[in-house]
Order: structure tokens, then C-alpha cells, then sequence
């Protein structure tokens, strides 16, 4: 899998860009706050309908100089190829719905996932492993989503209940009433239901990502301790049940990209969900928030057994968290298509010889994008296009191949 043609309109700091982009390795240079970032997040954007960097789309619109906005909406456009030729278009519009095209004919912005996988491994990363739960959980959605597009509407449809279930909490903390009662009865169901399938989902993500993620750390690590990762269903330590989720362990793999059968894993999670609620009930009620559902859930990173936070050293952590982005373009690797690959100014938070072990891994993808602000951090090793990345005030970011 492979981005041919890249055109930009508006995004960022980009006002308007049209670019031909190779297979194999493109590193793009030049200075911080130039728009190397920017050029690479619209690749990841169209993969995954969200930034690695802000969560607010309106961050994504080109602002002036000023810091006044410049522009009512980003365009971007992608000709991706896989087995066949597809041409992605997106609209991110200020405080209106995305509008998107799918080879020229008008689609759903959700219409364009699957159609370009990628994996994107920057600085922040860092963080997935340190920072709090919701970010680790964003990771698993973001895997889950490129493989199944129709994942991301349960996820929104499982935030919207929980957006609604907190209200009818919040309302029977202050009175009571068989209608509130009744109605909660009625949030349950479809709290449980819809978070047996989000934790069903991330979990089969996590038991496929680990032993790939033990491999890989092997590889850029070069020692002899183990890596793993777990999944932390909070339901099942809510009422008990560890030995139940254990029998799934073996069995629910992703292969070549599709899911197993999630019915009975789904059954089973459904069932701890009702009794969990159940269980917490008054406090609930009293606090007025959630304290069931998938939006508790976490996973757990550990090298010798040992949680990777609190325990690990620094390179010991960028070596697992590098592992964790290759086991996941691993797990993206379909029959004869790779990921397209984004590093981003990764090369100089390493040391020479995880540089040198990531520079093998890369090869193997058909297509490989790295930014860098010094040329000398990537891998000489490493047979790559270059391109110059400037800014100015007039025309803002521009991208020029380099001989």
C-alpha cells in the first residue's frame, strides 16, 4: 500500500500543496514549526478520522499569521493504491459535519476507513504508556478501526450512551421516580451490549498485538527480557470473572486482517456488565457517574513481568513503545500489502543501535515516510527520497524534492 498523490488545501500551515510522493522511503527535512508534522498528520488523519496530535478538528484549519482563522475549512486529498487505485476526499469544515468524497463520488467521511492503513510512531508516543487510561484506549480504537470500519460507529454510539446514561445517573442522585428508574433500566441494556462489543474488540486487539510486540522488542531492544502486553477489562475484576475472559486468551486472533467470531466473548462480557451494574448500583447513583462500561478499561505494559510505568528505565520504555508500533504494522501487514509507515522525527530520540534496528525493520514496507529536522539522524544506510520542507508568512509550508 502506497499514497501516490498527496494535495492539501488549507491544513494547517499549509495553504495549498499538491504532492507526488514515491514508493519506498521519503524523508521530509527542515526546521522545527516548518510543517513536516503537518504534512504526515493528514496521511494518519485520513486513515483514522483523528490526529495524533489535537483532538479538536478545529486545529486541523490553516490559521494566519495573526493567529486569526485564515480559512472556513481543510481540504485533503489522497490517491492511494492497494490492489487498486482509490482517490480520498475530505473536508474538514469549521463547526459544521465533515463532508468527504470517495473516488470522486459522495460518501460518508466513515466511507474512506480501511481504504488507507497506516501506523504513525512519534515522540508522544511516549506518553501511551505513561500518560492516563484514555489514551492507551484510543491506541486499541484507532487498531481496531483501521481493520473495521464499522467499529468506529459503535464506539460513537457507546459514547453517546454513556453521555446519556451519566445524565439519568445525575437526575436520580437529586430525586427519584419509577419513569428515571425505568429509564436507567433501559441504559443498562444498552451500556452492556455496547461495551461487551468495544471491550471485545480491544481485548482480541491486545491478545493479537502482544506476542508480536515480544518480537519486536527482542529485535530493538537486543536483550534477553521478555515483553508483553495485557488487556485490563475493569468489568471483569468488578465482579470476579478473571478465569472466564482467561479461556479467550488462545482462541481470538486477528488473521490477515478480520476478526474471529466475537459472539460468545460478547455473551459472556454482556452478562458481567448487567450483574456489574447491579453490583454497583448505589454507588452510582449516589456519585451520579458511570462506573461500568468499556470506557474503565485499560491495557498493561510489562517487561520481566514488571509494569513498564514506574518500573522501567527510559530506553527500556522507547523500546517498548517502539515494539508497540511495529508489532502494530506487523498486525496491518495483509497478503502483499504493507502500512504505510509514518516516523515522525523519531530518529533522534534514539540511540544508534534501535536507529539501526528500526531502519531494518522499515525496508520491508512499500512505503515509509520520515520527518526529520537534521538530515543526519536518519540511517545513511537507508536509500531514501528527500524533499526540503520551508515556511513563510506569504505562502506558507511548501514541500521541494531534492536532487
Amino acid at each position: 500500500m502506497y499514497v501516490s498523490d498527496l494535495a492539501l488545501n488549507d491544513f494547517r500551515s499549509y495553504r495549498e500543496a499538491v504532492l507526488q510522493l514515491p514508493e519506498g522511503i521519503a524523508v521530509f527535512r527542515g526546521r522545527n514549526g516548518r510543517g513536516k508534522t503537518n504534512l504526515v498528520e493528514a496521511i494518519g488523519y485520513l486513515s483514522t478520522l483523528s490526529s495524533h496530535r489535537v483532538s479538536a478538528e478545529s486545529a486541523l484549519v490553516r490559521v494566519g499569521p495573526t493567529g486569526e482563522q485564515a480559512a472556513r475549512a481543510a481540504v485533503l486529498r489522497a490517491k492511494v493504491h492497494d490492489h487498486k487505485e482509490s482517490l480520498l476526499e475530505l473536508e474538514i469544515v469549521q463547526g459544521k459535519a465533515n463532508r468527504a468524497r470517495l473516488n470522486r463520488v459522495k460518501a460518508a467521511p466513515r466511507d474512506l476507513l480501511g481504504r488507507l492503513r497506516s501506523v504513525t510512531f512519534a515522540p508522544e508516543d511516549l506518553q501511551l504508556l505513561r500518560a492516563d487510561p484514555a489514551l492507551r484506549r484510543r491506541f486499541l480504537d484507532d487498531v481496531v478501526t483501521q481493520l473495521k470500519p464499522s467499529y468506529l460507529q459503535t464506539k460513537r454510539d457507546l459514547e453517546k450512551v454513556l453521555r446519556q446514561r451519566s445524565s439519568t445517573l445525575k437526575q436520580l442522585k437529586d430525586t427519584s421516580g419509577s419513569s428515571l428508574e425505568s429509564t436507567l433500566e433501559v441504559w443498562d441494556h444498552t451500556l452492556a451490549s455496547l461495551s461487551a462489543k468495544v471491550t471485545a474488540h480491544r481485548f482480541v486487539a491486545v491478545t493479537s498485538l502482544s506476542p508480536l510486540c515480544t518480537q519486536a522488542y527482542q529485535k530493538v531492544a537486543d536483550d534477553e527480557k521478555s515483553a508483553e502486553i495485557h488487556y485490563l477489562a475493569k468489568v471483569i475484576e468488578q465482579t470476579g470473572q478473571k478465569g472466564d475472559l482467561a479461556q479467550f486468551h488462545e482462541d481470538l486472533k486477528i488473521v490477515d486482517g478480520y476478526f474471529p467470531n466475537l459472539a460468545p466473548l460478547e455473551s459472556m462480557l454482556e452478562d458481567s456488565y448487567l450483574q456489574a451494574m447491579k453490583l454497583r448500583r448505589g454507588e452510582e447513583r449516589r456519585r451520579g457517574v458511570n462506573l461500568v462500561g468499556a470506557h474503565r478499561d485499560d491495557f498493561a505494559a510489562q517487561i520481566n513481568s514488571l509494569p513498564v510505568r514506574g518500573y522501567a528505565s527510559h530506553g527500556e520504555t522507547w523500546s517498548m513503545v517502539l515494539a508497540l508500533r511495529l508489532a502494530q504494522s506487523t498486525l496491518f501487514t495483509l497478503p502483499q500489502s504493507t502500512p504505510v509507515l509514518i516516523l515522525d522525527d523519531v530518529f533522534a530520540e534514539l540511540d544508534e543501535r534501535r536507529r539501526l534496528a528500526l531502519a531494518d525493520h522499515i525496508r520491508h514496507h512499500q512505503q515509509v515516510l520520515v520527518t526529520t529536522a537534521i538530515g543526519e539522524d536518519v540511517p545513511q544506510s537507508l536509500e531514501a527520497n528527500s524533499y526540503e520542507v520551508t515556511w513563510t508568512s506569504e505562502k506558507g509550508s511548501t514541500v521541494e524534492a531534492l536532487q
